[in-house]
């Protein structure tokens, strides 16, 4: 395929040369004698030079540079309220990771909320114990990642998102953190939350401190870029017209005129997504064809790569339309003046030229 346009924004904290990230790990609590994130924290070196996770999908190279301040808090009061703090008092960091213990945990947890609640089942290193108490008041507090879009599935470590980071110290970091990004207005040039983790590590006995740091910067190197996920969008010509179908109401981007398609699932590839997506869309089967090219969609925050792809009806079933309520029949030497998605507009015109070069019938 040929890409047919340019990408300009590789890390969420835009050109800024070096980025400020502040780690940080617990001391041991308990009847632990030591804490696997301590380890880890203590063992990250103060400067890495970060690759850029989907680097293969944009066809390109970025090195983000970053400065990272180290900190071990302690395991009480005072230890929670240690970075938030700070952003009240107005230090400003690109990115911010807690890293702590779960030791009932086989992988790497990372944990999507910070609930407002404390409940704990044993006293912090100070003597505290408090029960069914909220942290601030101000509701649960959900990271500014996009998890969602982080294939942590094809990790090396085995890493899952989690939304419950417990009702102890670690869940009251957390909330606090993101609390105070909040309260402060910290956004970043896409209006979003400066983003925020807190990571759970297993114990010694189920993964090596080495793996815990290579943990660490592949999290934060998805912190710092900005997400890529693959779309697929089907051409289906007929009697030299292509088809085009507007989404419904409630779904998102309702009005906009568009060519069938989606996200690609997880191990599946354009030619499978599109044949899956035709069925789902219009309940219709299809059969790939060939490729079209690649274009993007830039939303800041977030890159879509289109897969534009030719298919071709297998069998003629009457097109039933299920997350569009209107479609219509293009006609290239006359397109129709709609209301399109993205490039999809862009598209149009590009097969339309294609259309009437080639007898697409006849391949």
């Amino acid at each position: 395929m040929s890409e047919m346009s340019i990408i300009n924004h590789p890390t969420l904290a835009g050109d800024m040369g070096i980025l400020n990230v502040l780690v940080t790990g617990f001391q041991p609590f308990g009847q632990h004698e030591k804490n696997i994130s301590e380890d880890t924290v203590l063992g990250l070196n103060d400067n890495y030079q970060l690759d850029d996770p989907w680097a293969s999908k944009r066809n390109t190279t970025s090195l983000v540079e970053v400065s990272v301040e180290k900190k071990i808090l302690t395991v009480d009061l005072e230890g929670s309220k240690y970075c938030a703090e700070k952003i009240n008092q107005g230090q400003r960091y690109d990115a911010i990771i807690h890293v702590g213990l779960a030791e009932n945990s086989e992988m790497v947890r990372i944990e999507k909320i910070g609930k407002d609640i404390l409940d704990f089942r044993i006293p912090d290193n100070s003597g505290r114990q408090v029960l069914g108490s909220r942290i601030t008041g101000n509701g649960d507090l959900m990271t500014s990642c996009e998890l969602k879009r982080w294939d942590v599935s094809s990790w090396n470590i085995p890493t899952r998102i989690s939304e419950d980071a417990g009702e102890f110290l670690c869940n009251e970091v957390y909330h606090r953190t993101l609390d105070s990004i909040c309260q402060n207005d910290l956004q970043n040039e896409f209006g979003k939350d400066i983003p925020c983790l807190f990571i759970h590590l297993p114990n010694y006995a189920n993964i090596t401190v080495d793996q815990c740091r290579d943990s660490i910067l592949n999290i934060l190197s998805h912190m710092l870029h900005v997400p890529v996920i693959d779309v697929v969008a089907g051409i289906l010509v007929e009697n030299g017209k292509f088809l085009a179908a507007r989404r419904s109401q409630g779904e998102a981007f309702a009005g906009f005129w568009e060519f069938p398609g989606g996200k690609l699932e997880p191990q599946e590839n354009s030619q499978q997504a599109v044949l899956r997506e035709y069925e789902e869309e219009l309940r219709i089967e299809v059969l790939y064809r060939g490729d079209v090219g690649v274009w993007w969609n830039d939303f800041g925050h977030l890159q879509v790569r289109l897969l534009v792809v030719w298919v071709i009806q297998k069998c003629q079933n009457k097109i039933k339309l299920t997350v569009h309520d209107d479609m219509v029949w293009c006609d290239p030497e006359n397109l129709p003046d709609l209301k399109w998605l993205g490039p999809d507009k862009a598209i149009a015109e590009y097969i339309s030229s294609e259309i009437n070069s080639v007898n697409l019938e006849s391949k």
